[in-house]
């Protein structure tokens, strides 16, 4: 039989909190797509899915740097500049009830 460790205050309980108060569960995933071009809906229909909150996307293979909305998610993106071939990039899907929790972002190149 496994015992149960006591919880620390340096462990991590995944509640979500803000501003003091706690919204429950908050679910974060990374995901390798290799490639966004035409999986958008399929990206979004996995997300609901599994019930994430929040994605960290690579090999996104998406050019520039913006924001899309995808469904019920919004989706930040990071890549190469439009000029070169498409090859890496990273991306963030946030539900959109999240979404008015972001006060500012910074993209940062891999």
């Amino acid at each position: 039989m496994l015992k149960r460790k006591k919880r620390t205050d340096t462990q991590y309980d995944n509640t979500a909190r803000f501003d003091g108060q706690i919204f429950g569960k908050l679910k974060v995933a990374t995901w390798k797509v290799k490639g966004t071009a035409g999986k958008t809906e399929e990206l979004q229909t996995e997300l609901l899915k599994r019930k994430i909150d929040i994605a960290i996307i690579t090999e996104t293979k998406k050019k520039n740097k913006g924001s899309e909305d995808i469904g019920n998610y919004v989706m930040i993106y990071c890549g190469v500049p439009a000029n070169q071939w498409a090859s890496s990039g990273v991306a963030t899907a946030i539900r959109k009830e999240w979404k008015h929790k972001i006060q500012d972002y910074t993209w940062i190149s891999e």
